[in-house]
């Protein structure tokens, strides 16, 4: 039996292993504790390359970055085109390293790939995602109704999450009809520090997703057929594990379980510095020889940093690892073994959500678990939990060289438990074409997007209504114009028939012809502006965006004869001054322009035009080119 004072410094050593104690309270032992050893960077590995744009894939782990590439094939499918693996040391997204380590990934993988769109899985623990029932209400407040519901199901706050949801259909709860919904909720700090991450990289990204939905994505796109009923994936993470069942492709239930890879390890360690602290070796019969360790040997116990090795070295079906299993009296079973304990509590947590899943919710039972995560998952443990739970239990292989998208085997030269690894970044890549929830066009984007397209239609109504009346005004007085215009003419006939024309009788004529012709010009001042405005409409093309039309009509005119005239004096109308902007394919803007200019120039409506302005700038993210135009009246 231990006395107290062992029993306190072997209290101290495992406070200190376990993160409990300061760590000076231990002397560091002489030899650097092994360290885990990083798998090599992987790839690219490449397939048949395809025509047109490709679609990026980006997980962000724990210890690398992971990349899966597709294209659209000619039959409309997506194919697989190439993924690479590349490792960094960051220690989160808040380190300066991960930026840097970013950049480098992408700026290499997207060499030489042509024009890419990117999505990224977010690596937040703390999003949330749940499935809500939704009483039907009318369209306008179906909002407020998933926010209430969204409100009580889950733990957010709009200002310091994004927050969106997607209606997928009616169910019938109780015998009453709902919506059925999937909502999310992720931390807003997480979103903004990820996109611009990405920003300053020099590859802006299509859209954020999160572990759901990417792993939702490789069944919704039939890329990992579904077996018939429901099936369930378990992704091991680091600190804990995701449990998701889904029907036809949709997520019916998602829950995160706080066991993972760090309790196994945290298990390792307890269970071989217990055996340690006893007096036994860790491992097999035999003499108790060494005294039990005290804290001025600590390099006898096992540290988290070799137990996580050991785990790891474990999963990756790789014996690299065989000093430090040989200085702890361990075999490579004997660490599954031990390990063990924290596996049955993951375990038992995935049978209680199978057990919820068909007693409480009524459904199915659940004909196959795929198994993925964030590290190797070696053939051992998968047939150990599907052993356990009694279901068909498979690796998730979603880039196995028997599928028909990875063209005649381009992922041979990776086993199963690797190609696991860039399940989740395929997933992200393929959020995309099944439209998933993009966490930057969350709910309260897309209502401040809804709100400005509704103005934008109301003065699109309002400018339509008043084009319409100057279109109808403008007939009725081009009508009058018009008949006018016969008259004279009847007149100018009259004249050169009367062959006894004299003094007296053509004075009369000339004055009439005169009040015609100041009748029709007060026609002309009074709808000029009208009649120019519909000309420049009508001879503006649709990538020629106007900006500001001003027109110039002339004034009063200065000098003291207006005074002793008794009635002010005109200045004859001048013309027309355009400020617009050339959109549309970049290459072409100045001939744009240049067109536009000489449909100006040919209008029986203007005598002459001249440029004021023309400079290149950019409008909405698009190059375009600003005009001012001045043209004068004929």
């Amino acid at each position: 039996m231990s006395s107290e004072k062992e029993i306190s410094s072997t209290e101290k050593l495992l406070g200190v292993i376990r993160g409990k104690e300061p760590p000076e309270a231990v002397k560091k032992p002489d030899a650097p504790p092994a360290r885990e050893v990083p798998e090599p960077a992987r790839g690219p590995v490449r397939a048949v390359p395809v025509k047109g744009a490709t679609m990026v894939g980006l997980e962000c782990g724990k210890d690398a970055f992971r990349f899966v590439r597709i294209g659209q094939a000619a039959d409309g499918g997506y194919r697989f085109v190439e993924c690479a693996e590349f490792p960094h040391t960051a220690k989160g997204m808040e380190d300066p390293e991960f930026g840097r380590s970013l950049k480098s990934a992408l700026k290499t993988f997207s060499k030489g790939g042509g024009k890419q769109s990117l999505w990224a899985v977010l690596p937040a623990p703390d999003a949330e995602v749940g499935i809500l029932s939704i009483p039907k209400v009318p369209k306008k407040q179906l909002d407020q109704a998933v926010l209430f519901v969204a409100h009580k199901a889950m733990t957010f706050d709009e200002k310091q999450h994004v927050f969106d949801y997607d209606i997928r259909g009616e169910v019938m709860e109780s015998g009453v009809a709902k919506l059925a919904a999937v909502a999310y909720a992720v931390p807003r700090n997480d979103v903004n520090r990820l996109q611009k991450h990405l920003e300053e990289a020099g590859y802006p990204p299509e859209g954020l997703t999160i572990l759901p939905f990417a792993l939702q994505n490789l069944f919704k796109s039939r890329w990992v057929p579904s077996p018939e009923g429901n099936a369930a994936v378990l992704s091991i993470g680091e600190e804990g594990s995701l449990i998701e069942i889904f029907t036809d492709g949709e997520i019916q239930v998602t829950r995160w379980i706080r066991a993972g890879l760090e309790s196994m390890i945290q298990e390792l360690v307890e269970s071989v510095n217990g055996r340690i602290e006893r007096g036994a070796p860790a491992a097999g019969p035999g003499p108790v020889e060494p005294p039990p360790p005290t804290m001025e040997e600590p390099g006898k116990f096992l540290p988290p940093e070799e137990a996580r090795a050991l785990v790891l070295d474990l999963f990756a079906g790789t014996d690299r690892m065989k000093g430090i299993r040989e200085k702890f009296h361990l075999e490579q079973d004997e660490v599954f073994d031990l390990i063990r304990p924290a596996l049955e509590r993951l375990i038992r947590q995935v049978e209680r959500t199978f057990e919820h899943f068909t007693t409480v919710l009524g459904r199915d039972r659940i004909h196959a678990l795929h198994i993925t995560g964030a590290v190797r998952i070696f053939s051992r443990l998968v047939d150990y939990i599907g052993g356990q739970l009694a279901v068909d239990c498979r690796i998730l292989d979603p880039l196995s060289p028997e599928h028909p998208a990875t063209a005649g085997g381009a992922t041979a030269s990776m086993d199963a438990a690797e190609r696991t690894l860039y399940g989740t970044a395929l997933g992200a890549a393929l959020s995309g074409p099944v439209k998933s929830l993009n966490l930057l066009s969350g709910y309260d984007r897309k209502r401040a997007a809804q709100t400005e397209s509704k103005a934008n239609r109301i003065v699109l109504s309002l400018a339509a209504a008043a084009l319409a009346a100057c279109l109808v005004a403008l007939a009725v007085f081009g009508y009058n114009i018009y008949e006018r215009k016969n008259v004279l003419a009847g007149l100018e006939k009259q004249l050169l028939r009367d062959a006894r024309l004299n003094e007296e009788t053509i004075a009369p004529l000339i004055a009439k012809v005169k009040a015609e012709r100041e009748h029709i010009e007060k026609y002309r001042e009074r709808y000029l502006d009208l009649a120019a405005i519909n000309e420049i409409a009508t001879l503006t093309p649709s990538n020629i965006r106007l900006v500001n039309v001003r027109l110039d009509l002339g004034g009063l005119e200065a000098g003291d004869d207006k005074k002793a005239a008794g009635e002010p004096r005109f200045a004859p109308p001048k013309g027309v001054v355009i400020e617009g902007l050339v959109t549309g394919d970049e290459t072409v803007l100045d001939s744009s322009l240049a067109g536009y200019i000489l449909k100006i120039q040919t209008s029986p409506m203007f005598s002459g035009t001249e440029v004021t302005k023309n400079t290149p700038e950019t409008f909405d993210s698009k190059k375009v080119v600003r005009f001012i135009l001045n043209a004068k009246f004929a």
